[in-house]
This record gives C-alpha cells, structure tokens and sequence, in this order.
C-alpha cells in the first residue's frame, strides 16, 4: 500500500462523505485467492476512525486463502492475522444503494516481515509503478461482463422471447430491458462508465466497461458486476459470471482490452506475455472449468498459443496497434494478481527487449499443418488443457515466481492445489452449485 494513500485518507473520506451526504453505510472489499469478492460493512463513523488511523479492521485467518471446493474450511498452516486497508482514494457511492458507499481494500499479513507480500491489490500497484519509471509506459484496461441468467431452480431462466444470438434484439424488448436501464442508472451514479450492452450468444448478455488505469478498471469491474447481480436478485433473478453456470448454457468468458504507451513499447510487452502464456494461465483461467474454454469459439480462449489481428481464435487478439484482447481470463480469476503478473511479463519483455517471435495469424489456422503454423506465424505451442497443467508450469517458472514473491505464489498454489483435489470427489453438478453460491 502507498503512503500516499495512507495520507490522503481522512481528507479522501471526509470530501467523498459530504459530497454524499445520504451515505451512512461504507463496504469494505476485497478480493481473495479464489476470485471471491468478499464484504464488511461498517457505518460511517466507524470508517471515518479508521481513515484516521484510530483503529484498524482485523480479520479472521480464513479471508484469503477459502477454497471453494471447501467453503466455508480453509486450511492455514498456522494462525493468521490479517488486516484491510480501504484504498479510500477510489471510494465509490452504491448506486443501486445510495446510503452506502463502497471502497476496495489492501489486505495486509500482519504475521510477516513484509506486511503486503501477499496482497494482490499491492502487488499491482507496484508493477504498474515499475512499469511507468521504465520508460513512462502506462496501462489502460476495459473489461467483456458476460452473464447468464438463472431461475430459481438455478436452471436457464425462460423469459417469453429468450436471447438471442450476437446482436439481435431479442430478448431485449420486455423485462431484461428494464433492468439493465436499472443497471445502467446504478453504475452511472457510482461513476462507473459502460461502453455497450448487448445479448452476445443465446442466453448470454454483456455488458462492456470503458477503459481506465488498471486499479481503478478493476475496481469498477467488481463493483459493476456486483450491482448486475443485486438488481437482477431484486426481479429474483440470478445474474451468474462464472464460467459454465449451466450444464446446457453458454460459457462464461471476462475478456480484458488492454493498451500501452508508448507504442513503441508494444512488440515487447507482448512478447514477454506471450513466452509466459501456459504459467499466466494459472492466474486468468485459475479452476477447473476454465478449461472448458480452450476451443476454438467466440467465447473461447484458443487453442494454440499465438496471436491475431481481429482473431478471436486465439487467447490474444491484436484490436489496433498496442491494444489487444486478452481472452485467457475468466471471473473466478482474482484480476489484481492476473493483472499484476501480465504487468511483470510484460514489464521483463520491455526490460530485455524480447523479440516478438509469434507473427500475426490474422487468419484461422485449422488449414495449416504444425509445421506450417510454426513457419509461417511461430505458432509451437498448445494452450494448457488443465488447470494441473497450468500449475505445473507456474511451479517451473523462476522468472514468474520472482515477479509475483515466494509468499504470495506458494500461498495461491496451496489453494488451487486443494481445489484440484476435492473438486475430482464430486459431480459436474455439484461443483456448478459449489460455484453458484459465489459467482
């Protein structure tokens, strides 16, 4: 955490408190190891003697490290203390709730030397401050929300004309409609930006953000998705961005656009995400539906590692020059440390001034042969097929585990290790309703 953000503190709370003057309620988040968004609300009084360093919000030993294939065991090694930290700069009013507030969170291990070692949110913000005093590069990033709607049943909701497919109108006419004007009104009151919103595949809608620095864009990120989920709950129907919410529905991606500047910095930022790809999967497509979505499909994350101008078969699609669509990520992802470790991949390609040795496949590439992707696009390597797979390749990976520090690695893996384990105990449906439950 800054200490920058530690000063601005008080007088950040105290300005945002009247400017709002209904709020009465402030929620305090943040995001654990396995992509839950997790809430304390507190009232303001209490928020306002933490902003001033009168007290601090401890929290129980479970706030990190809870698989969701055990919810609610966790498995510390040892007692644990921990401590949020609200990042009070990017404090945001609750649209769909005008008396509270909501502020994302540092989390702090109070029982090691390096309190942040293992907070996402830190990390992050230590790369993008190490990037930036490289050559002055910076980030812009925009978030894909794809949702699909439940019943009560948890089953596909089945409205009188359902979705339809990319772009119609379909299913846009009635009830749905409404409610995402409900939505829209929300996030515009919370300061939060949408591109578009469209129906994206049958039974699927998304709604698009628009590009921001990456700590605030995820910030906006969780805080839409939250509020697409709480008016929908309020029409009593649930809003699911996990990835496969259900058996016979469409799968659920969270596409990120991401830019840099200079664009001379472009090929070489690639290049080191690229060389990293199968191990960063550990961190975007971090369970074990993820990897339903190595296929070739609109909602895919590719098959083959490589990349392509306007091709979306492909885990990284080139936009325009350095901006591309990173579509190895889904929402169970925790986005500050996938963010973080692109950012350090990145950051180690501009370092060295890696060579981009991928070529464009602006083309699809089932009509090549192996020996003709590799001539021709430098295309040599599959996309993981496991998150076993992925982790594998994480634990091999010095560079990545240096970026990221020992505590915080071995911390994330020992969760996804545990989640690799119970979830091969238990049926597809029942891990789809362990899911439902947080996503």
């Amino acid at each position: 955490m800054s200490d920058a953000a530690q000063v601005r503190g008080p007088r950040t709370l105290n300005d945002f408190l009247f400017k709002y003057l209904p709020v009465q309620y402030v929620r305090l988040h943040w995001q654990d190891f396995s992509g839950v968004v997790r809430t304390r609300l507190i009232p303001k009084w209490r928020a306002l003697d933490i902003a001033q360093g009168s007290e601090s919000y401890t929290l129980a030993q479970d706030c990190m490290i809870m698989p969701v294939s055990t919810a609610p065991e966790a498995f510390p090694d040892r007692p644990q203390r921990w401590e949020l930290h609200p990042d009070w700069e990017f404090i945001r009013l609750c649209g769909f709730n005008p008396i509270h507030a909501a502020v994302m969170c540092f989390v702090a291990h109070r029982d090691i030397e390096q309190r942040y070692a293992k907070c996402p949110r830190s990390l992050l913000n230590s790369k993008l401050t190490e990037l930036n005093n490289l050559h002055g590069e910076r980030l812009l990033i925009g978030f894909e929300i794809e949702f699909v709607l439940l019943d009560e049943t948890l089953q596909l909701a089945k409205p009188f004309e359902p979705i339809g497919n990319y772009s119609v109108t379909a299913g846009l006419r009635g009830e749905y409609l409404t409610i995402i004007e409900e939505i829209l009104d929300a996030l515009e009151a919370s300061s939060i930006k949408v591109y578009d919103f469209h129906g994206e595949v049958a039974d699927q809608l998304e709604i698009t953000t628009a590009p921001l620095p990456p700590i605030e864009a995820i910030d906006a990120l969780l805080f839409a998705q939250e509020t697409i989920r709480t008016v929908f709950v309020r029409h009593r129907l649930k809003a699911s961005m996990y990835t496969e919410p259900a058996i016979h529905g469409p799968q659920n991606g969270c596409h990120m656009h991401l830019s840099i500047t200079p664009k001379t910095s472009a090929d070489p930022f690639l290049a080191g995400i690229m060389e990293n790809m199968k191990s960063l999967c550990a961190f975007g497509m971090p369970n074990v539906d993820s990897y339903a979505r190595v296929c070739v499909a609109d909602d895919g994350a590719g098959l083959r590692i490589g990349w392509g101008t306007k091709n979306r078969d492909l885990p990284v699609r080139r936009i325009a020059d350095a901006r591309w669509e990173i579509r190895f990520l889904d929402c169970i992802a925790n986005l500050y440390l996938f963010v973080a470790a692109v950012a350090a991949a990145g950051l180690n390609g501009i370092r060295s001034q890696k060579m981009l040795k991928w070529r464009d496949a602006d083309c699809f590439l089932n009509k090549f042969s192996a020996e003709e992707r590799e001539a021709k696009f430098g295309i040599t390597q599959d996309m993981p097929h496991s998150l076993r797979e992925t982790l594998d390749s994480l634990r091999e990976n010095n560079s990545i585990r240096e970026w990221i520090g020992e505590a915080l690695t071995e911390q994330y893996t020992a969760v996804k290790e545990i989640e690799i384990k119970e979830f091969r105990k238990i049926t597809d449906e029942e891990r789809r309703l362990k899911f439902l439950g947080f996503f």
